[in-house]
């Protein structure tokens, strides 16, 4: 039974010997280590026995023994798989291609990182990777709700985090926690302050002593409402001081306008470099990596192959011709004085003045616009009683 088993897996082949001393097979056999077995005669000069195919392949190298034998039939999985071998193929070929797409979607290729600036994307990826969150991680050893929880604690900065496991590819939405505002109790004692650096156009205490006047330049930090009012005893009443105060406050803002305008206009020629890289070891598809163009604009396409996560990298590089016309300064500083006029009107601040100014240095132009507003300043700020009542609090 054993030796069928065996026979089957490995191979066997049957074989006829024939002459006069046809038992001479057995010696050489065993000299050579062949194993043999089955050995039938059926005729006075003639026997039968069963060898393995390495056996036989053995035998049939001896030359003496060449003529004398003649294989009767070959059994067994090899000779199996070698008469089917087309059939075989074309039946496990596609199981063995579904096998690797099934395991591929068993790993994470791709971590997605949703509405992220690129140092959120960066900070959170770093903190998904010590966390077992990274590109070629097995899913079933994720814990989505632990990595969420862990991330959150690590991370008091984020409000809420999700992980979302979709096919090979991991999506992480986050919301950053804001800045939740100062509450005021009127039981407290407050002060008001500047917020910025102003002159005084209107200051209007409801509860507490006016520390400065209309027309007055304050800094910002500097105290406009002390929350103190005098009381008969030798001691001071401290209040929470209110009050509305308007001032004129300089906004401004800076461009750079180029003397000329670059116009890139493609000519249709283009060389494409194909790469395959295997994480940090890219294999070049093309000889020639030298770009004969002058200009050029780069277009560069990356994919992931799976399984194993190879990314294929195509760079195009697209020919430009590239031609400048002058600017029209004078259209394009009233174009940003506009601009900058409007984003201060949607503020709500009235407009008092407003200038510009431009500083020439060949190739541009730098433009600086300011304009003085109206705008409140007043800022609550619970009272430290350590404090210099007469200065500044930045």
């Amino acid at each position: 039974m054993k030796l069928k088993l065996i026979d089957f897996i490995f191979g066997a082949c049957r074989i006829e010997a024939r002459g006069a001393f046809c038992e001479r097979i057995i010696n050489i056999a065993t000299g050579k280590n062949i194993f043999i077995h089955d050995i039938v005669r059926t005729a006075p000069d003639r026997i039968e026995f069963t060898v393995s195919l390495k056996g036989s392949r053995l035998l049939f190298s001896e030359s003496e023994l060449e003529d004398s034998l003649h294989i009767l039939h070959q059994s067994g999985l090899p000779i199996l798989f070698s008469k089917r071998k087309a059939r075989i193929i074309a039946l496990t070929g596609p199981l063995v291609v579904f096998l690797l797409l099934f395991l591929s979607t068993q790993f994470i290729w791709h971590v997605n990182i949703v509405n992220a600036t690129r140092e959120e994307e960066a900070v959170i990826l770093k903190e998904l990777e010590k966390l077992g969150v990274k590109r070629g991680a097995l899913k079933m050893a994720i814990d989505q709700g632990n990595v969420k929880n862990q991330l959150l604690i690590d991370n008091p900065h984020l409000m809420w985090l999700w992980v979302d496991i979709r096919g090979a590819s991991a999506i992480v939405k986050f919301a950053p926690r804001a800045v939740a505002p100062e509450i005021f109790n009127e039981d407290d004692f407050y002060n008001v302050y500047s917020s910025h650096d102003a002159v005084i156009t209107k200051i209007i205490p409801t509860n507490g002593i006016a520390k400065v006047s209309v027309g007055d330049t304050v800094l910002k930090g500097q105290m406009l409402i002390e929350g103190v009012m005098p009381s008969d005893s030798e001691n001071e009443k401290h209040i929470h001081a209110s009050g509305e105060v308007y001032g004129n406050v300089w906004e401004e803002k800076c461009v750079t306008i180029p003397r000329k305008n670059e116009i890139r206009t493609p000519t249709g020629n283009k060389i494409e470099h194909l790469s395959i890289n295997f994480k940090k070891f890219p294999l070049k598809l093309y000889i020639n990596s030298s770009i004969l163009y002058d200009n050029y604009d780069i277009i560069e396409n990356n994919r992931t192959f799976v399984p194993f996560g190879v990314t294929f990298r195509k760079t195009e590089y697209h020919e430009v011709l590239v031609t400048y016309e002058e600017n029209n300064l004078d259209h394009l500083q009233k174009q940003h004085e506009a601009e900058f006029i409007k984003e201060l009107s949607e503020k709500g601040f009235p407009i008092v003045y407003s200038e510009s100014f431009i500083n020439d240095n060949g190739d541009s132009v730098f433009l600086t616009m300011r304009a003085l507003c109206e705008e409140p300043i007043a800022k609550e700020r619970r009272m430290n009683f350590g404090e210099n009542y007469s200065g500044t609090d930045n």
